[in-house]
């Protein structure tokens, strides 16, 4: 990023705000995430949370708080682990702490619009083996979908080249 006139200039105005609000260390939210964005229908997803108190101090998450789906139609969560049932869509996972969402994250269960091999070309000498991999992505290739065995398929249309495995 590059200030419009090409170089750093002082500011002559200017707001800092400071909490004097002192860490207590009791859990108030909790931050949720997973690795990924999007996945294929079926996949495991395991979300992760982090506890913080009023200020934003770590804090330990209670035993009491509760993982569950904003809509569990989309499957199920248990310690964190979604698991999709197969329905295309958003999957929020949420902390639930004394009957109220305290943390929320969410991943989209997609139908990858595009999927292609990573390399534009390959040479495999005769008797030799080499990777295949390919590349599932969403909204013209921007956003990788993170895929699982099952998901893609492939097949030659001349055995006699060779043969795939997995």
């Amino acid at each position: 990023c590059y200030p419009s006139e090409g170089a750093l200039r002082a500011t002559t105005h200017g707001v800092l705000v400071i909490s004097t609000a002192p860490a207590t260390g009791e859990f108030v939210r909790a931050t949720i995430e997973a690795e990924n964005k999007y996945y294929t229908p079926g996949s495991s997803v395991q979300f992760t949370a982090v506890g913080s108190d009023l200020v934003g101090t770590a804090a330990e998450i209670p035993a009491e708080a509760e993982w569950q789906l904003a809509d569990p139609t989309m499957g199920t969560i248990k310690d964190g682990l979604f698991i999709s049932n197969g329905k295309v869509g958003t999957a929020t996972a949420q902390i639930v702490y004394k009957g109220k969402v305290v943390g929320e994250s969410s991943v989209e269960i997609v139908i990858p619009e595009k999927i292609a091999f990573t390399q534009s070309a390959i040479v495999v000498p005769f008797g030799k083996t080499a990777q295949l991999t390919v590349k599932a992505t969403i909204n013209d290739g921007i956003h990788e979908v993170v895929t699982k065995p099952g998901d893609i398929t492939l097949s030659l249309d001349n055995n006699a080249i060779g043969v795939l495995d997995g």
